[in-house]
């Protein structure tokens, strides 16, 4: 349960810092950067969990 509520504040802040920022904005800068597409995929589903949104609405 603390580690849900510290992943939603942590995304409560991400939000504040960088308005807009989503899942396909993380996807889009790591691919520039050559993140292997599995560490990419990995890192997408913990953001989902922690109710990053998918992309700009």
């Amino acid at each position: 349960m603390a580690e849900e509520a510290a992943a939603a504040a942590a995304v409560a802040t991400l939000g504040e810092l960088y308005p807009g920022y989503s899942i396909q904005t993380m996807t889009d800068m790591h691919r520039l950067w050559n993140f292997e597409d599995d560490v990419i995929d990995r890192m997408a589903d913990g953001l989902r969990v922690a109710g990053l949104p998918e992309g700009a609405d």
